[in-house]
């Protein structure tokens, strides 16, 4: 190996080495031969190291040993505390004038650093050519010694956090004209008064890809009207077509007027709101309505406000939009009985909007059902496709009728999705009456007590139900047995004669990591409940097949399948669970009971008992799932057709695989 080691010339391994990606690999290769040491470490050099505490310290002594390497150093990305020393001491030994990145992962660096970092500067010749594109963010944007510098990287630096308030800005950065590589700037401009002073500095930016902006104070602020900045804008703004990122701490509306003009290919703008106010809300709402991707928030003194809000998002585009809406009751900031996060996405001339809206937990329900109803009136033009609920904080007022599962779902016919986080959810003779259409394919309910009877009205009023998820839930069911005065066996009577199902999941939540402090009452009386130490019997009838599936369950092992009688004859125990499923018709069934996990497919089962396809065609999965699908069907899918191909009937995890097998239901 020697010979032909010493056949190849040293720049053709430094030309192999090079196509070695990972760093990690060339320090493996460096230690082969003493041939190899040099092209291999070069080309390790070369890439961008990404480094802990620990290997920061074993790279510093590597580098203090061998000085005559650091010049070889190109870029640093420390995972270490910026007041840690190490990071100073791997600045000396490693900084050379062709480093391009050296960066702090952790958080910010204070003026000590700089200050060392401009001592190692002075120390090298005044004509030196410099090729760093990244330093660290200092804690203080204002800081001398990091201005310094950035001044001293000003031909290459391309990523700058500064103020505009800071004196280096009037005197030798000349408002960032001397910075001729930028593609990312943080700006904090709260001195600044107008929109017109902060395009003396943008302007000076002409190849900025992102921006992250600290917005005017508003007690200083004066906002100027749409036509004033149009016509300024026209007259005197550079636009840079560059800019896809965008990111301001305030929407003042003309600001953002401003921003929308200056930077017309934003495809990424984030903002923080403030108190709502309808006139600012519609313009921030029109100046960005060709963005791809927008959020914002706002805070309502008056829960009255949140109509108005409503009918700005349905108004403002006349392109079809779709809304997904969570709503919950906690504590919002003082003063106030609302918040509000927004966020709208557009693809290929669809637009959808997610709304978060917290409500302080003092409101009524009348509140709450005004809200929906605010929604359902401009169902046409922006339907609902996706709402979630968490009604566990509410705190109706006295002589106040709480809200019911049925309240939600008269509110919201044409929503396709409902989660719903609810104490009890009760059989009601009138609910079934209405003659409205509903659309709604996809409900999970969590931590509610659930009439048995009331499901089997669900499966009557909702004819496209084809997915439902019972996460934590207790099924009350009269029939359910008891022994010698015992508490009653754990149940759980699904009976859905109307329903044809793709997926039905049983789930419980897992206790936190953290137990149950500050956690509502009814979660953890729920969660309780939902734990199984023993067997879980499980019987499922498929009505349209006349097919009727009896196991017994027990974590670790595989299922026992049963007959009739032995399922009926099953004996009493307080630690078991029966899960009694009567259906049109299933394809997917999950049951995890925390440590009883198994996903059975059903439609395998009836092939194999009759021979025959079930009907399926209410099951056909789009391809494309929506924004507001479960994370979990998609890997449901992937299951059921490698069970399928292998004619498979269930699967079954294990304690040690859960977390590595099992993707978890998740809620939005």
């Amino acid at each position: 190996m020697s010979n032909y080691n010493n056949s190849i010339p040293l720049e053709i391994w430094m030309i192999i080495f090079s196509f070695i990606k990972s760093p990690k690999q060339l320090l493996q290769c460096r230690l082969v031969c003493k041939k190899w040491d040099y092209p291999a470490e070069t080309a390790m050099f070369s890439k961008n190291l990404e480094i802990d505490g620990e290997n920061s310290v074993k790279l510093y002594n590597h580098l203090a040993k061998k000085s005559s390497r650091s010049h070889l150093v190109r870029a640093i990305d420390v995972d270490i505390c910026s007041t840690d020393p190490d990071l100073i001491n791997l600045l000396k030994v490693s900084f050379n004038p062709k480093m391009q990145h050296f960066a702090s992962g952790l958080d910010p660096v204070g003026a000590g650093f700089f200050a060392v970092f401009l001592d190692i500067i002075k120390s090298l010749p005044k004509n030196t050519a410099y090729s760093m594109c990244t330093i660290p963010e200092p804690v203080v944007l204002s800081d001398r010694n990091y201005a310094r510098v950035a001044y001293t990287f000003r031909r290459t630096l391309q990523h700058l956090q500064i103020s505009a308030n800071s004196r280096a800005m009037n005197t030798y950065l000349r408002q960032l004209k001397v910075f001729r590589s930028l593609i990312t700037l943080k700006l904090d401009a709260e001195s600044v008064d107008s929109v017109e002073d902060l395009d003396v500095i943008l302007k000076n930016c002409p190849y900025l890809q992102e921006l992250e902006l600290t917005s005017p104070d508003n007690s200083n602020y004066a906002v100027k009207s749409h036509d004033t900045i149009a016509q300024w804008a026209k007259q005197s703004v550079t636009k840079v077509p560059s800019l896809e990122e965008l990111t301001i701490s305030f929407a003042h509306p003309d600001l953002v007027d401003y921003l929308m003009y200056k930077y017309p290919n934003v495809s990424c703008f984030m903002c923080e709101g403030d108190d709502y106010q309808h006139d600012n809300a519609l313009r921030v709402l029109t100046a960005t309505k060709n963005v791809r991707s927008f959020e914002t928030s706002y805070y309502f003194e008056r829960f009255r406000d949140i109509e108005s809000t409503i009918s700005a998002i349905c108004s403002v585009d006349e392109r079809p939009t779709t809304i997904a809406s969570k709503i919950c009751y906690r504590r919002v900031q003082e003063g106030y009985d609302a918040e509000m996060r927004l966020m709208v996405s557009l693809e290929e001339q669809q637009k959808s909007f997610q709304v978060n809206l917290d409500l302080a937990h003092h409101l009524s329900s009348q509140v709450h059902l005004q809200v929906l109803e605010s929604w359902r009136m401009h169902t046409g033009h922006c339907p609902i496709r996706y709402l979630e609920v968490n009604l566990l904080n509410l705190e109706p007022a006295p002589n106040e009728d709480m809200i019911t599962f049925y309240d939600i779902v008269d509110k919201t016919p044409v929503t396709e999705r409902i989660d719903i986080s609810v104490e009890r959810i009760q059989y009601e003779p009138m609910a079934a009456r209405s003659n409205q259409q509903r659309k709604l394919s996809n409900l999970n309910v969590s931590y509610a007590v659930i009439d048995s009877t009331a499901l089997a009205q669900i499966s009557e009023m909702f004819p496209d139900l084809n997915r439902l998820t019972l996460r934590s839930c207790c099924i009350l069911d009269n029939n359910n047995r008891s022994n010698q005065g015992q508490a009653p066996e754990k149940v759980y009577n699904i009976y859905m004669p109307y329903s044809s199902f793709f997926s039905l999941n049983l789930v419980a939540a897992p206790e936190s990591n953290y137990g149950y402090r500050g956690v509502h009452p009814q979660i953890r009386l729920m969660t309780e409940h939902s734990t199984i130490s023993g067997y879980c019997y499980l019987r499922v009838s498929v009505l349209q097949a006349d097919v009727h599936m009896y196991c017994r369950l027990k974590a670790s092992s595989p299922p026992v399948f049963l007959t009739q009688q032995e399922f009926e004859t099953r004996p009493y125990r307080a630690e078991d669970a029966t899960v009694c499923i009567i259906c049109a018709n299933l394809v997917s069934l999950r049951i995890d009971l925390v440590g009883i996990v198994f996903d059975f497919h059903v439609k395998n089962y009836v092939l194999n008992s009759t021979g025959k396809e079930i009907d399926n065609s209410m099951m056909e999965l789009e391809s494309g799932s929506q924004d507001y699908s479960l994370m979990d069907e998609a890997y449901q899918l992937e299951l059921l057709k490698k069970l399928q191909l292998k004619g498979q009937i269930w699967k079954s995890y294990t304690q040690d695989t859960i977390a590595l097998e099992k993707k978890p239901l998740m809620f939005y």
